[in-house]
């Protein structure tokens, strides 16, 4: 019961508003990201949330409800760059993703326990 409401909890924050620092501001949001791992699709929500040249926020995996905050992020320019800890059969690994901003969407590239692959994300 409270694993049920510490995950309602946090996908609760995830999907709440944010303010954002400016009117132009295209990266905070949703942001449905998704793409490919070593043999592995793999689909997530992402709340960004835009502090300067900091990003905060959360990831939220569409197919168990996990949610990974955010343990980094940062933008320069139209790089995009955001982390968080991702868990596989008893191994905690950094997840990195590495995106370029263009015309309201991102693509790039993630890292995670080694492997590497492809994904894009379109906002929500």
């Amino acid at each position: 019961m409270w694993r049920l409401l510490g995950i309602l909890a946090a996908a609760a924050a995830i999907f709440a508003p944010s303010v954002s620092l400016a009117n132009d501001d295209l990266l905070s949001g949703l942001w449905r990201v998704s793409g490919k791992v070593a043999s592995f699709d793999f689909s997530v929500t992402c709340r960004l949330e835009r502090h300067g040249d900091m990003l905060g926020g959360a990831c939220l995996e569409a197919s168990n409800g996990k949610v990974h905050p955010l343990t980094g992020g940062s933008v320069e320019g139209e790089k995009v760059t955001w982390t968080h800890e991702g868990r596989f059969l008893l191994k905690t690994f950094k997840v990195v993703y590495s995106a370029v901003l263009h015309d309201g969407a991102m693509q790039g590239e993630l890292n995670a326990a080694g492997h590497s692959g492809a994904f894009t994300a379109a906002k929500l």
